[in-house]
């Protein structure tokens, strides 16, 4: 029999990680908390919180790495959107960075630990590397040859390959099937939230507790996105939850977890059709329908039935049920009108009044006149072209098609990607993506152990692809820093297969992960 005083020891630090977590958990709310508040009164106070915030992300890196991870994909959520809007204007603006300094002290934070602990190298140890490299290289020839200053070159290419970093750190990190999924539930569980608020801006009002919506132009009603605001964004991360509730659909062991999943898949359908982000809606068909046809057709199957209940029940669901109809000011439309209001948007795209379609026409000569190396990072599409003021844009006219100040970039991000860095440059970036993607899906196709991860992360891959053309959410942070991290993850269980397939580990694939995670 076990002596008390003996459990006692055994328990006890791990009562006391758990008390130690929780207490930076509480210090963590409270300073959000305590930061929205002296926003309001002053800027060095809340520049102080902040600097706390990056000091406690240092901690966790060193105490639970993933926790900081998941932090990291996480806060480009909130700090672009949610907490904006919390903000004073000259703070706000600032926000948007705090993502990015969160990854390089929870980077730096990992790989210093990763190297003490010898993981650093193995997990730069992957062919992805090598296209990083060679990517890094033409970006750097382009910068030079175009003679871009420093300040919008190095914008530019943080911008780009910033996310890119998750892929690497969540392979100096420790992952098994319990920390895989553990990673799961905490991203599909926020979609889900997200998803369930969307839903009751559509049903109740769309400027529900006051977040912004965006007015459709083509007869549809206002476009939900609950806290992301920008239906792109919200559409993704809609598609990569369903994808993940899809694919493990039938394989949680009782027929009540299925239930209750094919449930969460429901509602992200529905979320993304009232999102009415047409990108993200042919991101999903095209992300998802393809992994899904060649891993596990049964999967398609059942998403196809689950997806139009979703686009019935968006046909017919109550809409707008506690909006206040002032007298003479015409209601939002109550109908979704899938149908009609798409095949109105197709037709502007034939009639050439899309705007993306402006764009790659002006991008051709661009183009043409830069083949190789581009016009240099930080020149064209992005964010650093439009902050810094691009001096292409004036030379070929590209001004003119921003006549929205809404109009931010050029909304696609594989037209920004070969402008700037030429063929070369996107060629290079199309190799890193593929070796980083093309594993997963080839273990998911075979039905290796974690198959419904992989496939699932595969098509979350695959769907922010097809996005690249509608938008730049492969540049921003918003769901390109989770799409990264998982990537990272399903590099780690496809290594551990191919030890075991080597002999070098025979009793479990995830033991090699450990290793070399």
């Amino acid at each position: 029999m076990t002596a008390p005083g003996a459990v006692g020891a055994r328990l006890g630090p791990r009562l006391r990680v758990s008390r130690e977590r929780l207490m930076l958990g509480i210090a963590a709310v409270a300073v959000f908390a305590l930061g929205i508040a002296v926003s309001h009164v002053s800027t060095i106070a809340f520049a102080g919180l902040v600097a706390m915030t990056l000091g406690m992300t240092a901690y966790a890196a060193v105490r639970w790495p993933l926790a900081a991870l998941l932090l990291v994909i996480v806060t480009p959520m909130l700090d672009q959107y949610v907490v904006r809007l919390l903000l004073p204007d000259d703070v706000s603006r600032w926000t948007r960075f705090l993502s990015e300094a969160m990854l390089v002290v929870a980077g730096v934070t990992i790989a210093a630990v990763a190297l003490r602990d010898g993981r650093l190298l193995p997990a730069l140890r992957h062919p992805a590397s090598i296209a990083l490299g060679a990517f890094l290289a033409i970006a750097l020839l382009s910068w030079a040859v175009n003679g871009v200053p420093p300040v919008p070159a190095v914008a530019g290419l943080a911008f780009t390959v910033d996310a890119i970093a998750l892929f690497f750190l969540a392979r100096m990190v420790p992952f098994d099937r319990r920390r895989a999924y553990l990673a799961v539930i905490v991203v599909v569980g926020l979609a889900l939230v997200t998803a369930l608020f969307a839903i009751a801006q559509a049903l109740l009002s769309p400027d529900l507790l006051g977040f912004p919506v965006v007015r459709g132009n083509f007869g549809e009603p206002p476009r939900v996105a609950a806290f992301l605001t920008d239906p792109a964004p919200f559409g993704v991360l809609m598609g990569a939850g369903a994808a993940f509730c899809f694919f493990n659909l039938g394989r949680l062991g009782s027929r009540r977890r299925d239930w209750i999943v094919a449930g969460a898949a429901f509602v992200l359908v529905l979320a993304l059709v009232l999102s009415f982000s047409r990108g993200s809606w042919l991101a999903m068909v095209v992300g998802f329908g393809v992994v899904a046809l060649l891993v596990n057709r049964r999967v398609l199957m059942l998403a196809i039935a689950i997806g139009a209940l979703a686009v019935a029940t968006a046909q017919v669901m109550p809409r707008n049920l506690i909006v206040v109809r002032e007298p003479g000011v015409e209601p939002p439309p109550a109908a979704t009108d899938v149908i009609g209001s798409t095949g109105r948007r197709v037709r502007a795209i034939r009639e050439g009044g899309d705007l993306r379609a402006m764009f790659v026409q002006n991008a051709i000569p661009i183009l043409l006149d830069h083949p190789l190396v581009g016009v240099g990072p930080g020149r064209y599409g992005g964010a650093a072209a439009r902050t810094f003021e691009s001096p292409i844009y004036e030379a070929y006219g590209t001004d003119a098609l921003f006549w929205d100040p809404a109009q931010q970039t050029v909304d696609n991000f594989w037209l920004h990607l070969i402008v700037e860095y030429g063929v070369l440059g996107a060629t290079a970036f199309l190799a890193l993506y593929a070796l980083a993607w093309v594993p997963a899906l080839r273990c998911a196709m075979r039905g290796r152990l974690f198959s419904p991860f992989l496939a699932a992360v595969a098509a979350f891959g695959l769907i922010m692809a097809v996005s690249g053309v509608t938008g730049m959410l492969l540049e921003g942070n918003a769901v390109s820093f989770a799409m990264w991290f998982f990537l990272g993850v399903a590099s780690l269980l496809v290594t551990g297969f191919r030890d075991r397939a080597g002999g070098r580990n025979r009793e479990d694939a995830t033991a090699a992960t450990v290793r070399l995670g």
